[in-house]
């Protein structure tokens, strides 16, 4: 289902504490130091909200943690309090106003279930450093994160060194869910996924919600098995590179891009590229196969729609080639500088490309001319087009 223009002024997550929930978009705000004429405001037309059930009176409220006479305008740290009630409870319902947390964050456990309210927010405090996690899965399993609204520091950072402040981090994660999430100006990613020593992420699902306005990467995609992403909006990331919706990139030979589904996301305004996969760091001795399917998605507005960099021609006799496909099934652009980056780079050790189904539209009206030119340039690098 997609919002109704009267719907989106105010960009909320709606939570029916005793029955339901659903996603609801609210409208961005500028914080000083945002150049505003990079910034566009995502159309209602595109968001998608996701329903699920929930029993509520099973869940402890957090609000039974906090110290007498607490604020709620996120002006006092409560991190240790909140994440003394984590500890403790499986089950926890977000206070309904905004929390200040810490640079230590949040650090989930095993089979827990958090429901954010209609005004949670997670904020973390303004600081200096280079890396940071709002919300910390790591090393855990069987975690559900309803409706999860966060925001960083990119306005009111205080240093300028650094690109790894996440909102949220998955590394080692398994079995993890998160439904609905917002989440806005991070000095980094808004959700980074990865491993924890050699522990890959498994099993990972995001479904419906609105990532925005975040510094380097909406989300980065390091190492996972089983990935299924759908009905998200990706928008707006800026300020350093690789400033891509969404970028898969791996960081060493020894990481895993393995039965990855993307269904119906749309890249929105980000800076350079909408949908990258860069493997060049995943060469090595070790073969690598991966798996990865972008279905139903589109991109508006950014530099590049779609980025797969090649590789060199040829490497040492020990270098494998990575082995298996990545697909784009009936992908849209729209308004992009370039629908592909093209680059100098062959593709021989990278595993089979297929675009099938694609459309390049400017102005309203789809570009047959370039789609034919685009196809000629894919067909001579190798790719499978259909």
């Amino acid at each position: 289902m997609v919002f109704e223009k009267s719907h989106l002024k105010d960009i909320l997550i709606r939570s029916l504490l005793l029955f339901s929930f659903v996603f609801v978009s609210f409208s961005s705000d500028f914080c000083f130091g945002q150049n505003k004429s990079s910034y566009r405001t995502v159309p209602d037309s595109l968001f998608v909200f996701v329903n699920k059930n929930i029993r509520t009176p099973e869940f402890t409220k957090v609000e039974k943690y906090l110290p007498p006479n607490y604020v709620t305008n996120a002006s006092v740290d409560y991190t240790a309090y909140i994440q003394k009630a984590i500890d403790e409870n499986k089950r926890l319902i977000m206070p309904d106003f905004p929390i200040l947390i810490n640079t230590k964050g949040l650090k989930l456990r095993n089979d827990q279930d958090i429901l954010f309210q209609n005004n949670s927010l997670l904020k973390i405090e303004p600081n200096n450093l280079t890396h940071y996690n709002i919300i910390d899965i790591r090393d855990v399993q069987n975690v559900t994160l309803y409706n999860p609204k966060l925001e960083g520091d990119k306005y009111t950072h205080k240093g300028n060194k650094g690109e790894w402040g996440m909102g949220i981090n998955i590394s080692g994660g398994i079995d993890i869910t998160i439904i609905n999430p917002i989440i806005k100006k991070c000095w980094g990613d808004g959700i980074y996924i990865g491993k924890s020593g050699s522990r890959v992420s498994k099993n990972i699902t995001i479904s419906g919600g609105w990532i925005d306005d975040n510094r380097r990467n909406g989300i980065s995609v390091i190492s996972v098995e089983s990935l299924s992403i759908t009905n998200l909006v990706i928008s707006n990331t800026f300020g350093t590179l690789p400033m891509a919706g969404i970028d898969f990139e791996p960081n060493k030979n020894s990481e895993e891009l393995k039965d990855i589904h993307l269904d119906k996301v749309t890249s929105y305004n980000n800076e350079k590229t909408g949908f990258l996969i860069y493997l060049g760091s995943m060469l090595g001795k070790e073969s690598k196969n991966i798996n990865l399917s972008i279905n139903n998605s589109r991109d508006y507005y950014s530099k590049y729609a779609i980025s797969v960099p090649g590789l060199k021609k040829a490497y040492d006799s020990s270098i494998k080639r990575i082995q298996g496909n990545v697909q784009f099934n009936n992908f849209r652009g729209f308004d992009n500088t370039e629908f592909f980056a093209k680059g100098t780079g062959e593709y021989i050790y990278t595993p089979n490309i297929e675009l099938n189904n694609i459309a390049i539209n400017k102005k309203k009206t789809r570009n047959l001319k370039l789609e034919s030119d685009y196809n000629k340039w894919f067909k001579n690098k190798g790719f499978s087009i259909k």
